[in-house]
């Protein structure tokens, strides 16, 4: 189960998202979150990430109009890069201790 804001989230990986290649979908309403079964991990957690950000503006009202998928991945992307590079910050913000 992934938490989002108040509400957790089943997270399964799948062969096949629906019939427009999606690598990955949230269903806010079922509270499910499918990630494609793709070669490359590397993706398949950006695209994890993409749909967490999905998430959270959800729980944010909805407040992107527009351009939400290129907001996305461009959000998801950055977290991504964050968290590889920010490792022991990341267990400090988690477990209270750094270093």
């Amino acid at each position: 189960m992934i938490a989002i804001g108040g509400r957790k989230y089943r997270l399964s990986f799948v062969e096949k998202i629906g019939d427009n290649g999606d690598w990955g979908k949230i269903s806010i309403e079922n509270r499910t979150i499918l990630i494609k079964r793709i070669g490359n991990e590397e993706e398949q957690k950006r695209t994890f990430l993409h749909e967490v950000v999905h998430g959270f503006f959800s729980e944010l009202g909805g407040v992107v109009e527009g351009n939400e998928e290129l907001i996305c991945d461009g959000l998801a992307n950055q977290l991504y890069l964050f968290i590889k590079k920010n490792g022991a910050e990341i267990d400090w913000i988690r477990k209270g201790a750094i270093g």
